[in-house]
């Protein structure tokens, strides 16, 4: 199931940034994704109001700037986490570039 997620996940993640790039979303649970904000549990914020993400005991988490606590969790075990946290982490990468 491993070696089929790996062949399979190179394409996925390459139509889902362009389909983003296209203005469209994507998410996986109380997540969401655009090419410039991230909604959680229906509170959006822009990409520029993160400060860090990361990844922990099978988490993904995300702080804001100038809050102490993760503002959004979403369990990896989630459908479609495996393709929305490298897509966050890129556009993040890409406005910091």
């Amino acid at each position: 199931a491993v070696a089929a997620l790996d062949r399979a996940l190179p394409p996925l993640l390459a139509r889902r940034w362009e389909e983003l790039q296209q203005g469209k979303s994507t998410g996986a649970g109380p997540f969401a994704v655009t090419k410039d904000a991230l909604a959680f549990k229906g509170e959006r914020v822009e990409l520029a109001s993160v400060h860090v993400t990361d990844v922990q005991k099978g988490w993904f988490f995300v702080w804001l700037k100038g809050r102490e606590k993760s503002w959004a969790q979403l369990d990896l075990g989630t459908e479609d986490a495996p393709v929305v946290v490298p897509l966050v982490r890129r556009l993040l990468k890409s406005r910091a570039a």
